[in-house]
């Protein structure tokens, strides 16, 4: 438990802030009142008791299948902490539901006293918001507003009868005309209210209170059917309204507007057990919040197109969306999707999109018929409506797909709205069949290019599905399945195509980043002997050329450890002094023993870089000429490296010298590759010099933090556009390659100048999260940004 003003710092004094309260001046419950109370305080207590007879099986099951120790150490700790505090909860929670009785004989308003519920919005009268006090609330507390709206709303539904027939006899024992169902002491609202104070002092994250909760909702809030029935058989055997409740039944609001969704309700706690089990679904928060938002707007706009609710009007059922929404798919289907669409197409696919709503109404009233009244949509189908239509907005006006893209996609919002008004998981779940097509559809699209696609054979085929769907989908959902499939399997074929023209874009690539790294490590090597030295231009010549390239090439085959690297390196030492001036007797015998060694090695070298025969025999000769000359004592002529290319031009002077890479045995693209590379209509783009960018800059940081798979739309030279992907990232220079979609080079660009591009916006990093997961973030923005602009003293309910 939270720290509180108790001695002990884990313990908040429940016991005593209960007690202060109930030693206020409260009229006794009359003896009725007090059967039902001590009744449903003895169901209640036993039922709790269940939750945490359980509740240790079900944390330790998740540690145990959780993917990382954090989350393990999570739930291990959420199980010690409510062990620990299991009897406090226990005797919190019939402190608390002993209150709400003695408020009821009272007659005080529950909104009144609820200090334990700071929530602002309760999604348990979305229909009503113009009373329930917006306030800001954070993740944690809409999070548990949430499951709690969602737990009461079910049970509001399947217990509204016995529910409203227990109110009534509750009010005849307590002097009441009557009573709301959201203050009744043992009602959904206010046993759910209870369970939710107590645990606001609890020290557990979010998801294992909302584990606890759906714990909560299974054993207690399932016990309370049971437990109206049996009060109202003891009250009717009392004489409490023996014949029934005096007015007809009719559903609460609460359970009205949540009727719907809220099946979707139960996945909340259970997503956070999704996750520890690798299941990964979008959160049904999401769903929940956006109904809340729009049912906020439509309140502050005061002026939606279609009643938010309608008083003794039936409104269009399922069946008869389904089929107006069958008819609207063959009469008003753009066909803006067949062609490439500018600003204006993608102005008019919006306005298309807009005039849907209203043609959906108007259908349903023609379809009625003049002679009687039009059937308006129901609060929950507009609100579905609307969601869908600000969804495929998005889509129409996403940057990360190509126009030619937006409108074979926008042509689905009606086949999509059907899918919505059928199946509510669509909001919910990321493996709904329609969404996975979706998304499948923007991920081709994402890497679509005229220049990739030049037959527009994917094109054709994205289109292909989706005419599929406007022809064939009626309201089994399995069609989306299927033609993902058969998209999928499109795609496989191409991409085995691409896959290996990629694999040696990057084999390429990766071969000479080798090669660059051996001839700097050679350069260097070479820089260390001769630099600051007066040596003969023949030493220069043979290790800043020949040697130089056969310490490459022994790098590249056997690498720095070799024994052949280091033997190497030997006689570019010995080769040195070999030309030093020899002034004692000694040396001048150690470099005739020598001149034998350094013969063998250099013909070695040369003939391993395959040199031909007639350019060894040459450079020995004029070797030996020249030790000739030392030997006799006669003068030669002496350079230095920087008498020609000068200090810091020394070493890239000496690794261009060794530029034989045509002779190694490394990974270069073939001729064919080279004129494949070279006609590309993409190898025009301009290649950029990078400017050096402050360490700190954004634009550098975001490069850094870049991963292979990522995808650009470069601005070209001409101002045309082409997309490729970060296909390999250099371990040594940090150099990218980028591929279009059919594997085919685009262009290399090292670190600074990537970055530099990004921050001309001449390269945009596309957004390669599921389409739509962007899209409801897009949404949700949106509904924020609507209700601060009508009223601007609104706040905001989700913090997405």
């Amino acid at each position: 438990m939270k720290s509180g003003t108790s001695n002990n710092g884990n313990v908040v004094p429940l016991k005593e802030r209960s007690t202060a309260r109930s030693t206020a001046a409260n009229k006794p419950m009359g003896e009725l009142l007090r059967r039902v109370h001590d009744t449903s305080v003895s169901r209640l207590e036993i039922a709790l008791r269940g939750v945490f007879d359980n509740l240790d099986d079900v944390l330790f099951d998740l540690a145990e299948k959780a993917p990382s120790n954090a989350m393990q150490v999570q739930y291990f700790d959420g199980m010690r902490e409510l062990r620990k505090s299991r009897s406090i909860i226990e005797r919190q929670f019939r402190a608390n539901i002993d209150q709400q009785f003695v408020d009821f004989a009272n007659g005080v308003p529950r909104n009144d006293t609820n200090a334990g519920n700071q929530v602002a919005v309760d999604t348990r009268s979305v229909g009503n918001l113009e009373t329930s006090g917006l306030s800001l609330v954070g993740d944690r507390e809409l999070e548990e507003s949430l499951a709690i709206g969602g737990m009461v709303a079910k049970a509001d539904g399947r217990l509204a009868r016995p529910m409203y027939a227990l109110n009534h006899r509750l009010a005849m024992i307590n002097g009441a005309a009557e009573i709301d169902a959201r203050i009744s002491p043992i009602g959904p609202t206010l046993v759910s209210d209870a369970f939710q104070r107590t645990m606001a002092d609890v020290d557990v994250s979010i998801p294992i209170k909302l584990i606890t909760y759906k714990l909560f909702e299974r054993y207690v809030m399932a016990a309370l059917e049971k437990l109206y029935d049996d009060l109202n058989t003891e009250l009717i055997g009392a004489g409490v309204l023996p014949h029934g409740a005096p007015t007809t039944f009719a559903a609460s609001p609460a359970s009205e507007e949540f009727q719907r969704g809220s099946d979707l309700v139960e996945q909340r706690a259970s997503h956070h057990a999704s996750d520890a089990r690798g299941n990964v679904a979008m959160p049904v928060e999401m769903f929940e919040s956006l109904r809340t938002l729009l049912a906020q707007r439509h309140t502050l706009e005061m002026g939606s197109s279609i009643p938010v609710r309608t008083q003794g009007v039936a409104v269009a059922d399922t069946r008869e969306l389904v089929e107006v929404l069958s008819l609207l798919q063959r009469q008003m289907t753009p066909h803006y999707g067949n062609v490439g669409m500018d600003d204006n197409g993608i102005a008019e696919a919006i306005r298309i999109a807009h005039q849907l709503k209203q043609s959906l109404v108007d259908q349903v009233a023609q379809k009625r018929g003049k002679n009687q009244p039009g059937r308006p949509v129901s609060a929950a189908d507009e609100d579905t409506i609307d969601l869908v239509g600000m969804l495929f907005e998005f889509i129409l006006s996403d940057r990360s797909l190509p126009p030619q893209f937006q409108g074979i996609l926008g042509r689905l919002q009606i086949p999509y709205l059907k899918v919505a008004v059928l199946d509510k998981h669509l909001f919910a779940l990321a493996s709904h069949p329609a969404r996975r097509l979706l998304d499948t559809l923007a991920r081709a699209g994402l890497s679509w290019s005229e220049e990739a696609d030049p037959g527009h054979r994917l094109l054709d085929k994205a289109n292909t599905v989706v005419e599929r769907i406007l022809e064939d989908f009626a309201d089994d959902i399995a069609i989306f399945d299927s033609e993902r499939i058969d998209f999928e399997h499109f795609l496989d074929l191409y991409r085995k195509r691409s896959d290996i023209a990629e694999q040696r874009a990057a084999e390429t690539a990766r071969g000479k980043e080798k090669l660059s790294v051996a001839r700097r490590i050679a350069a260097d090597e070479i820089l260390k002997r001769i630099e600051g030295r007066e040596l003969p231009s023949i030493v220069h010549d043979i290790l800043s050329r020949p040697w130089a390239n056969y310490l490459v090439l022994t790098m590249l085959r056997q690498g720095e450890d070799s024994l052949e690297w280091r033997n190497g390196l030997r006689f570019a030492d010995e080769l040195v002094w070999s030309a030093l001036p020899k002034n004692t007797p000694r040396d001048a015998e150690r470099l005739q023993l020598l001149l034998p060694q350094l013969e063998a090695a250099l013909r070695h070298g040369l003939t391993t870089i395959a040199s031909h025969d007639d350019d060894i025999h040459r450079m020995l000769d004029e070797l030996s000429s020249f030790y000739s000359a030392v030997l006799a004592g006669v003068p030669v002529s002496l350079t230095s490296v920087r008498d020609v290319v000068g200090h810091a031009a020394a070493a890239n002077s000496v690794a261009k010298n060794a530029s034989a890479a045509g002779r190694f045995d490394v990974p270069l693209p073939s001729p064919v590759e080279e004129a494949i590379l070279a006609s590309d209509a993409v190898s025009s783009m301009m290649a950029v010099e990078p400017t050096v960018l402050a360490e700190d800059d954004p634009f550098l940081v975001k490069a850094r933090g870049l991963k292979s798979g990522a995808w650009f739309e470069f601005k070209l030279d001409d101002g045309d556009f082409e997309r490729a992907k970060l296909s390999w990232i250099s371990p040594f220079t940090s150099n990218f390659l980028f591929v279009n979609r059919r594997g085919l080079k685009v262009a290399e660009r090292s670190i600074q100048a990537i970055a530099q591009e990004m921050c001309d916006g001449r390269a945009v990093l596309l957004e390669q999260a599921p389409l739509f997961d962007r899209a409801l973030d897009a949404v949700v923005g949106r509904l924020r940004s609507t209700t601060a602009a009508v009223d601007p003293t609104a706040e905001t309910v989700l913090d997405a």
